[in-house]
């Protein structure tokens, strides 16, 4: 069951009223408090503006983060009629279109403030190089705020336009950036020379958000062109899925192909990527050959749950907890789809496991209390849908 309050301080009221004195049973906090108890470490007029599990020791702006809370708050917005949620919304979306070529090479497209090894091969990338999964995570959130603007915004037609144009350009990068396979073309994990890694979930997330750009109000010869890079990338996704020996679907990390690459199965947050994708192909292609149907997400999912805990891995008990973004990305997915069960089970999971003195961390019972605005950012998005 959705939770549709909207009134944060009456939801807490009613809250207090309704427990029994001396109750002794420990009960999941109220979903409003921890949303807004979250939020509250962010600052809306910077969100994305934090440290990171990467760059621990100086404050950067962060695109990812701006682009996941950007989609929360226009969630909330539109579902619970919410202004100072929309104005949230619109301050992060705007900030992407206006940073969204940091590194002054001519093309849109977002990544991350610092230079980095993204394979470990030595080759390091410059600061700001456009990465798939940041660009994918922001062309979603461009796209949830021009769909909110009808609603919020009085100027929506020039607000539109700005939100849609950096979409296109996030496309016009990424649209020839790919290899091809014997499974079918695939993306590359950043427009960088010696990043051309095959990687399942940042693949996904390009093909889900460029079908669903083809059903804007794009040129029509674009509309066309976005469809086809779409479908094509789409087959890869289909020749790539494997199934457990429970008949379960998933995908691995990467292609053992190119060499480096490794087969391992996708972790909580990656996994929930490659869902994502999947899932708005399907639904802004209105294909018949469906891939994925939503009990077959639900069953992917479980694979992280065991009990109260949220695993890294589908493995079990012996590897690490999830982190938060993880578990946000995975809530976020089972309340899009309304599995209600699956949802609450992962709710308790955040808010008893991952909050601590009034704060959601990075991993339960660990000593890093710091705030990691991607990591938040992703719980938001998962509180957004699960409240709204």
């Amino acid at each position: 069951m959705k939770l549709r309050r909207c009134a944060f301080v009456l939801a807490v009221l009613v809250l207090l009223l309704a427990a029994p004195a001396g109750a002794c049973r420990k009960e999941a906090p109220d979903p409003w408090l921890v949303y807004h108890e979250t939020s509250s470490l962010l600052d809306p007029a910077a969100p994305g503006f934090g440290v990171d599990t990467g760059r621990q020791e100086q404050p950067l702006h962060y695109p990812m983060a701006y682009a996941v809370y950007a989609s929360a708050e226009a969630h909330r917005a539109v579902a619970c009629q919410d202004e100072e949620a929309w104005q949230n919304a619109v301050g992060a979306a705007l900030w992407l279109v206006e940073h969204n070529d940091l590194d002054s090479d001519g093309e849109i497209g977002w990544g991350i403030p610092f230079a980095w090894d993204a394979g470990g091969d030595g080759s390091v990338n410059p600061a700001h190089t456009e990465y798939a999964i940041t660009t994918a995570l922001a062309i979603r959130a461009l796209l949830d705020v021009w769909d909110g603007a009808a609603q919020f915004e009085g100027r929506s037609a020039s607000l539109r336009s700005r939100l849609l144009d950096s979409a296109l350009g996030g496309f016009d990068t990424f649209r020839d950036c790919y290899d091809v396979t014997p499974y079918g073309p695939v993306f590359l994990y950043s427009t960088a020379p010696d990043d051309g890694f095959h990687i399942a979930n940042t693949h996904a997330m390009l093909v889900g958000q460029f079908q669903r750009l083809s059903a804007y109000p794009v040129a029509p010869e674009t509309g066309v062109e976005l469809e086809r890079v779409a479908a094509a990338g789409f087959g890869y996704l289909r020749n790539r899925m494997n199934r457990d020996s429970a008949g379960v679907a998933y995908w691995n990390y990467a292609d053992d192909r190119p060499a480096g690459g490794t087969p391992r199965p996708n972790d909580a947050v990656h996994s929930g990527y490659t869902l994502e994708g999947v899932l708005d192909y399907q639904l802004y292609s209105g294909t018949e050959a469906i891939l994925l149907r939503d009990e077959d997400v639900a069953a992917n999912i479980g694979r992280f749950l065991d009990g109260s805990l949220v695993w890294e891995f589908p493995a079990g008990p012996d590897e690490l907890p999830a982190r938060l973004f993880g578990v946000g990305q995975l809530l976020y997915l089972s309340a899009r789809l309304d599995r209600d069960e699956l949802a609450a089970s992962l709710y308790s999971a955040l808010a008893e496991q991952y909050r601590a003195g009034g704060r959601l961390v990075l991993r339960p019972a660990g000593d890093d209390l710091r705030v990691y605005p991607r990591q938040i950012a992703h719980a938001l998005l998962g509180l957004s849908y699960y409240l709204c």
